[in-house]
Formats: structure tokens, sequence, C-alpha cells
């Protein structure tokens, strides 16, 4: 086999996998390449991948002109594909993109809920997890207050209204537009990619976080959580690793 039909071989190969990858993420595009390409994952591979789309298309549609080959690949450019191919069957981890739990905004459930909104307002935080006990209780969130303010017969939010004030809103399951998911530690990128794109169970229940614990369960230790913006704005190089900042939390 020469080396443009190896090329032409593994480009077709990534192409294939790619289009598994988007369509278990709910997606449907008419070129994939280009989609990872504008993905996170993506970015890393960007210029070379480019580089590869270029030459793919040339031996496609015009390999040969009077029967002689007009380009042929360089090693370099397999080994791209080769590197694409190999970062695809292991993905990135869920927590290499997630804001880990040190970094979270918490709240418990006796904290004043004006100053907690002041700090989420001051911070850009849309969703705030509730703790009691060490252990996840609930999300405090801009729909909260909404629902919470909606209600027949509310009273005003006033310095002395505690977060527990919210009551069954703050529940995981109680959120009137918003639901949210768990996963754990093991979960790769297009998992979470998968579960943003679901269609929800209602027309007003949109994913809002993904909770990131150590077994799965909303019972077990939270690492981290990820929101829609998280993909959008997370920006870092080519890492299958955990990071080191999450460490810690295998030890505990």
């Amino acid at each position: 086999m020469g080396r443009s039909e190896e090329f032409l071989d593994l480009y077709k190969e990534m192409e294939e996998m790619l289009v598994q990858r988007f369509a278990e993420a709910g997606r449907r595009t008419s070129s994939v390449v280009m989609d990872f390409l504008n993905t996170e994952e993506g970015l890393p591979f960007r210029e070379d991948l480019n580089v590869c789309r270029e030459v793919r298309n040339v031996l496609a549609h015009h390999a040969s002109i009077r029967g002689e080959a007009v380009v042929e690949p360089a090693e370099a450019l397999l080994d791209v594909i080769r590197q694409v191919l190999d970062f695809l069957k292991k993905p990135q981890p869920a927590l290499a993109f997630a804001t880990p739990r040190e970094r979270m905004l918490t709240t418990t459930p006796g904290q004043q809920a004006l100053k907690l909104m002041r700090e989420m307002q001051k911070n850009g935080f849309s969703h705030v997890p509730v703790f009691r006990y060490n252990k996840l209780d609930g999300v405090f969130s801009i729909s909260t207050v909404f629902s919470y303010l909606l209600k027949p017969g509310a009273g005003p939010i006033t310095e002395e209204t505690e977060v527990q004030d919210f009551g069954s809103l703050l529940r995981i399951g109680q959120h009137d537009s918003e639901r949210f998911e768990v996963v754990d530690k093991d979960t790769d990128y297009w998992t979470v990619l998968s579960l943003f794109n679901r269609k929800a169970d209602g027309p007003r229940k949109r994913l809002a976080v993904i909770f990131i614990t150590d077994d799965g369960t909303l019972d077990g230790h939270i690492l981290g959580m990820i929101t829609p913006w998280d993909l959008i704005a997370h920006r870092m190089p080519h890492q299958t690793e955990i990071p080191e900042k999450f460490e810690s939390f295998y030890e505990s």
C-alpha cells in the first residue's frame, strides 16, 4: 500500500469514528472533521489537521494529472491522523474541564440568601450547590429565586431570609425550568457532550449542571461540576491525564 492510500484509509477511519461520536452526542453534521476542529478537544490539532483536510481533498478529487500523482502525503501527516485516532480512542476526561470542588461557590442551608445572591452576581455564578453535612442537598440558582418569587403568597427576600427558606425549590428534582445530572469520575468529554445535547424530558427542562462524583451518585463525594459554559470557555492543551488539582480527591 502506498502512502497516499494509507493516508486516505486513515482519514476515512477518523471520519467514521467522528461520525459515531457526534451521533452519540445527538448532533447531525455535514463535516465531522470541521466540527471536531471547532470543539475544545479538536483545538490542539486544528492547524495540522487543516493541512490534512486540504491534502485529502486534493487526493480525493485530483489525485493525478496525466497519470502522474499530484501530491504524496508526508509521513508527518499520517502521524497527525494517527494521533487524532489515538486521542479519539482515549477521550479527555470530564474532570479536565470541570470546575473542581475546591473552586466551586457553595452554600449551606443557614446562609443568608441575599448575601449569597450578591456573591453570585459579583462572580458570575448562576448555580450554587447547597451542602448539608458535607453532602449535596440541593442547588440554589437564579431559577430558584424566580420560582420562589412567583409562588402565590411568597414573601419578600430580606436580609433575614436564609437559603433553607426556599424549601423544596432547592431539591435536585424540583427546579421548574432546569434539571441536573450526575456522572462518575471516569466519564469522558463525549458522554458529557451527549448529555447536554440530549433532549429534555419536558419543553422547559434544560440541563443546567452535571455533577461529577467519585461513584456516579449524588451521595458520592463531589469532585466537580460542569455547565454548558465550561464546554464553550474551556481552553487547554491536549491532555488525557487527570489534572493535578484533582489528585487530592482520589486520596481522600
